[in-house]
């Protein structure tokens, strides 16, 4: 519940199954609070696997840091340009990944058991995330600045 946008967007990233190439570089740096939270899922991934182990159910939890760091640098500004200049990834693994931490978000803001805070921090994350290259309606690497105007979808999400 301390988490601000940023950082909930990459804890959230964490659960997408992104495995990064182990010599991937990403030259950014995951906060403190991300870290912790991320430790306490992996205890917990390891718990909940343990128990669908003993149930016969053979269903992976997975908990990958990876890509937070760039999760959270691209919800705290980071420019499209710099962000790729500062990884060994190519466009589209990022564009992958933060539109699938976008749609995340937004699934986030409209679950009926989640508490208001946490919904207001991923509709914040979303409207944060959601912006040129990767907001909706835009394709990837058509437009430009212009393309930034707040999406119907991030508004919804929002009230």
């Amino acid at each position: 519940d301390d988490l601000r946008p940023e950082q909930l967007a990459a804890v959230l990233a964490t659960t997408l199954d992104e495995r990064m190439r182990p010599n991937a570089y990403v030259g950014y740096v995951t906060s403190e609070e991300v870290l912790t939270v991320v430790e306490e899922l992996h205890a917990r991934a390891d718990s909940l696997t343990y128990a669908q182990i003993q149930q016969g159910v053979m269903f992976p939890v997975s908990i990958e840091a990876g890509a937070c760091s760039l999760v959270e640098a691209w919800a705290s500004g980071e420019e499209w340009a710099a962000l790729v200049a500062n990884t060994s990834l190519d466009g589209g693994d990022i564009y992958r990944i933060l539109r699938r931490t976008i749609e995340l978000l937004r699934s986030i803001t409209a679950v009926p058991y989640v508490s208001r805070g946490v919904q207001r921090r991923a509709a914040a994350g979303l409207r944060a995330m959601n912006r040129y290259p990767l907001s909706d309606k835009t394709l990837m690497g058509v437009g430009g600045a212009e393309n930034e105007a707040s999406e119907e979808t991030t508004e919804a999400a929002t009230q």
